[in-house]
């Protein structure tokens, strides 16, 4: 039977333990607050619709990372590998609507 580690098997595992510190506790942080928002909302103390939803979207958005190219971690949201503000609002398209912005 071949060798295969438990970080292997998970890769948002792997992320989780590779990443820095801070960002570990920040992310498990994360995601115990989007479980926490999916019982409340389960069991009525806050309303159902919107927390069940935003937090599964917590949880799963937290943690699964992928690993790029370089060994960089990040996400399919925003390119990590994105250094400059330009590059930023080119990837997330902020400035699409910028002419009409201008004109108003």
């Amino acid at each position: 039977m071949p060798d295969i580690s438990f970080l292997e098997l998970f890769q948002g595992i792997a992320t989780l333990v590779h990443s820095d510190p801070h960002l570990m506790i920040g992310r498990i942080g994360l995601m115990l607050l989007g479980f926490l928002l999916m019982y409340l909302g389960y069991k009525g103390v806050l309303e159902a619709l919107l927390m069940i939803p935003m937090g599964l979207g917590m949880a799963t958005v937290n943690a699964g990372v992928l690993t790029f190219a370089g060994g960089k971690h990040g996400t399919l949201f925003l390119d990590p590998l994105a250094t400059t503000n330009d590059q930023g609002m080119t990837q997330m398209q902020i400035d699409w609507l910028q002419p009409i912005y201008s004109l108003t």
